[in-house]
C-alpha cells in the first residue's frame, strides 16, 4: 500500500523537506504592535472634515485638540482645564527647545539676501507686466 507524499513536501523516507522548500513557508509572525505604536497610528491617521465650507484633511490629534478647545469655549469646565493644561504644557516644551545654530555664516548670509532681493523684483516685474 503506497501512501501519497505528505501536502508539505517532505519526503517519506528521510523526514526532510524537499530541496527549495521550507519548513516554515509563512516564516515568522509578525509582532503585534504595541499600545504606544498603535496609539500613535491612530491619533496621525488624516480624516476629511469640513471647515468652512471647505472640506479639509486633518490628523485625529488636530480634530481632537480643536474638539477640546472648542468644547472649553462653549464652557465644559473639564474640557477648558484639560486645554489649558495641555496648553501649558506644549508651551513648555516649546519653550525647552534651544534654538536652531545659525547655519549661514556672513558670506552666506549675504549671498541670500541678495538672491531674495532679486526675487522680489522679478515678483514685482511679473505682477506689474499682469497687470499691463
Amino acid at each position: 500500500m503506497r501512501e501519497d507524499p505528505p501536502a508539505d513536501g517532505r519526503d517519506l523516507a528521510s523526514g526532510r523537506f524537499a530541496k527549495g522548500r521550507s519548513g516554515n513557508p509563512k516564516g515568522r509572525p509578525r509582532r503585534a504592535p504595541s499600545v504606544d505604536e498603535a496609539m500613535l497610528e491612530a491619533v496621525n491617521q488624516k480624516a476629511a472634515v469640513r471647515q468652512d465650507g471647505r472640506q479639509v484633511r486633518l490628523t485625529k490629534a488636530q480634530l481632537s485638540a480643536q474638539q477640546i478647545a472648542n468644547s472649553g469655549a462653549r464652557g465644559d469646565l473639564r474640557a477648558a482645564k484639560l486645554a489649558l493644561e495641555l496648553a501649558q504644557k506644549s508651551e513648555a516644551r516649546l519653550a525647552a527647545v534651544p534654538a536652531a545654530p545659525d547655519v549661514l555664516g556672513p558670506g552666506d548670509r549675504e549671498i541670500a539676501e541678495r538672491f531674495v532681493e532679486r526675487l522680489r523684483r522679478q515678483a514685482i516685474l511679473d505682477y506689474v507686466e499682469g497687470e499691463a
